[in-house]
């Protein structure tokens, strides 16, 4: 669907309702694929499904459908819905919305336009934005617990709380926050999650990949693939972080960085085609990277070919001279290719590559240096 391929979107949407049918968000996104293929009907019967299980998700979408199809009456009872729901649109999305110009000239738009559905509890979450945004963070703290108080059922307040608190480092307090939203609703994946990356901010790796598990084990349409990938690397475990990134990648296929990432572990790994596989696909993608070019020399110089590892590392340092490690590595393939052809050259150039790393103090390099080049 985000490649609006929605053929098979829909393909794949069934069958995760054949797995589970009371995935709400199935249903409201196989209704939305039906939707851009102006399959309206087909659209409809999903958003209702979604309705039944999780009501306001699909109501928005619900009036879009109706007004497409000249349906006034159903349009403006789903439109009314949505704006009394937490899924409730700001007036200028709804201004915008070529779907509803069948209805616009009902005096019932108007109405719907000029009402203002916010409770007192969404103007305290507008009003944490408001007070953020002018660095007023001791006052956007003020509205989190008001909004909290207001709606003392929601997570919300404690989610938002929580963010502000990390993004000022106040870890205990942000994970107090959270805390808090657990003991609210257990079973709510979003408060998981925000621990997860909250622990993966610490640098507690093991901690948050416990927290991802149990948030994906709560909503199976969350999947931070990338992000345990590199948890799970950074506590010393790259065979399971590369089974992430293959997850990463079939969902993503065009998520570059995933691909190259993934053709850097196989490398560590001593997977030497198949990181020539992922960089090359990375490297089709996205060309002007100098860490892609890198890593593709890298397997050129583990393989002993020296031409082109050394072109490999040129290409690198031309996109990012300030590359320590290009100099290091087109050095050592330059003396490896000395020790097999005796170019003085070569025996040049790897000086003056190991002068420039180890100006950019790259390990090593000044130890060659004074070793080798006196």
């Amino acid at each position: 669907m985000t490649y609006e391929n929605n053929t098979e979107a829909i393909k794949a949407f069934t069958r995760a309702i054949e797995l589970n049918d009371l995935i709400a968000n199935a249903y409201a996104n196989r209704g939305l694929s039906h939707h851009r293929l102006k399959e309206y009907g087909l659209a409809i019967a999903d958003y209702q499904k979604a309705e039944s299980l999780l009501p306001g998700l699909s109501s928005y979408n619900m009036a879009c459908a109706y007004s497409l199809l000249g349906k006034s009456d159903d349009a403006f009872q789903w439109l009314t819905v949505c704006q009394k729901s937490d899924y409730k649109q700001s007036k200028e999305i709804l201004l915008s919305d070529t779907d509803f110009e069948n209805i616009r000239s009902d005096a019932r738009w108007k109405k719907i336009i000029d009402t203002d559905w916010s409770t007192p509890y969404d103007k305290a979450i507008q009003e944490i934005d408001v007070k953020y945004i002018a660095k007023d963070i001791a006052g956007a703290i003020e509205q989190c617990v008001k909004a909290s108080a207001l709606a003392p059922a929601k997570t919300k307040p404690y989610l938002i709380q929580s963010l502000i608190y990390s993004n000022n480092q106040e870890w205990d307090k942000a994970v107090e926050s959270l805390d808090k939203a657990m003991t609210i609703n257990p079973k709510d994946w979003e408060v998981y999650a925000s621990k997860a990356t909250l622990l993966y901010r610490q640098k507690k790796y093991d901690e948050a990949i416990g927290f991802y598990e149990q948030a994906m084990a709560l909503n199976p349409e969350y999947s931070p693939q990338f992000d345990l990938a590199m948890a799970k690397f950074a506590v010393g475990k790259p065979e399971e972080a590369l089974k992430n990134l293959k997850l990463q990648i079939e969902f993503y296929p065009r998520d570059d960085f995933a691909i190259y990432f993934a053709g850097f572990l196989s490398y560590n790994l001593k997977e030497d085609a198949a990181a020539m596989s992922y960089v090359n696909r990375a490297l089709e993608m996205n060309p002007e990277m100098p860490d892609y070019h890198l890593l593709k020399a890298n397997i050129y110089l583990a393989a002993k070919d020296y031409a082109n590892a050394i072109a490999g590392y040129t290409k690198a340092l031309e996109l990012n001279p300030k590359l320590a490690e290009g100099y290091y590595k087109r050095a050592l393939a330059k003396a490896e290719r000395y020790a097999k052809t005796y170019d003085k050259q070569d025996k040049k150039d790897f000086c003056s590559d190991m002068e420039k790393a180890e100006g950019l103090n790259y390990p090593g390099a000044a130890q060659y240096l004074r070793e080798l080049c006196n």
